[in-house]
């Protein structure tokens, strides 16, 4: 089959696909919205948005800073460069259907960092790594000033297993138990780390078993969310001793 017949019968299966997807309500479109949100750190905001502006594809598809622009931010600049940037290109995915009844579910892992295709380079990778305690407090930063951290955030609190900001988590959860993506990340923490009580748990074999994958949820109920907390509370102390 010639290349761009086999695209043409790709594209039409795919649409044909889509159309027949089944049609999230309202409320669970406008929560897929809620989780993909990013939250814009104003720590040399201006500064590191016109640095960006400058910035060149290279062959790899990467847009990169330069060393000696790298070496001239500060830790909070590089981190709202990191937040808002990420140096590298990621593949493209195939379409997914759209998730049903999303606000009601509690999902094993959150969203991605950059949904334009993007992703941290090494070089990021490594500042993160590098400098978890600074983020750590520039998060808190973050959740005292907005009350709320987007999927950049979150993304960011697992690569560092930011498990001192469980407390602030818990706190910023309850102010309206709707972003379900905080006790998500408290849960991804715990898995990481191994936590016990955690890895016994019906909760870790639903979402994180041997038959788990990427898209396991539990039901988002009163009972699920306060376990959740109660467990990511015990986790903290645990991290403490």
């Amino acid at each position: 089959m010639k290349p761009w017949l086999a695209l043409s019968v790709l594209l039409a299966t795919t649409a044909f696909a889509q159309e027949n997807w089944p049609k999230p309500s309202s409320a669970s479109i406008a929560y897929n919205e809620y989780r993909n949100t990013s939250t814009t750190p104003t720590f040399g905001l201006s500064k590191v948005r016109a640095l960006i502006k400058t910035l060149k594809y290279d062959q790899a598809g990467g847009m990169a800073v330069t060393s000696a622009q790298w070496n001239a931010l500060t830790v909070a600049e590089r981190f709202t460069y990191t937040m808002i940037h990420g140096e590298d290109e990621n593949q493209n995915c195939d379409a997914s259907p759209p998730i049903i009844d999303e606000n009601l579910k509690i999902f094993a892992y959150t969203t991605p960092v950059f949904t334009n295709e993007r992703g941290w380079s090494q070089r990021q990778l490594t500042y993160l790594a590098n400098n978890r305690v600074a983020i750590v407090g520039l998060i808190r930063q973050i959740i005292t000033s907005k009350h709320r951290i987007g999927a950049n955030i979150k993304g960011t609190i697992q690569e560092i297993n930011g498990w001192e900001l469980v407390p602030d988590m818990i706190t910023l959860y309850k102010r309206d138990r709707k972003d379900h993506d905080l006790l998500t990340t408290m849960m991804v923490l715990m898995n990481q780390d191994k936590f016990p009580e955690f890895l016994a748990s019906s909760s870790w074999t639903k979402l994180y078993g041997p038959e788990a994958n990427y898209q396991a949820y539990i039901s988002a109920n009163r009972a699920n969310q306060d376990l959740i907390m109660q467990r990511g509370a015990r986790y903290y102390a645990w991290k403490k001793q």
